[in-house]
């Protein structure tokens, strides 16, 4: 959704946390939702009639939403199995906008 976080987070303010939330902010004008199908598209019309333009992504989920909770603990334990290092290359972490030092935890996978 072309649109700021607040314009955006109005727009669905109206539903619960397990229909849809804010997924990502790709820019200041570029606000990411997910979650249940339908109200998302219901979503986009919405903006649409507000004359707010929109981009659905063609994903086969609703990737960084409560849609992934389920197997957030499966892939902790997968990520247990790998043996980690320190990047060895400058890593930038998408949670804390903070360089990567050490091995993450394999909880920071499933967060």
């Amino acid at each position: 959704i072309y649109a700021d976080r607040d314009t955006v987070s109005l727009l669905i303010e109206q539903y619960a946390r397990t229909e849809v939330n804010l997924a990502a902010m790709n820019g200041s004008l570029n606000t990411v939702i997910s979650g249940i199908k339908q109200i998302v598209h219901s979503l986009l019309k919405k903006c649409e009639e507000l004359g707010i333009s929109t981009y659905p992504l063609k994903v086969s989920t609703g990737f960084h939403s409560f849609l992934l909770d389920p197997m957030l603990n499966a892939l902790t334990d997968c990520a247990r199995e790998i043996k980690m290092n320190a990047p060895s290359i400058p890593l930038i972490s998408n949670l804390t906008g903070a360089m990567v030092v050490n091995s993450p935890e394999p909880t920071y996978w499933a967060t």
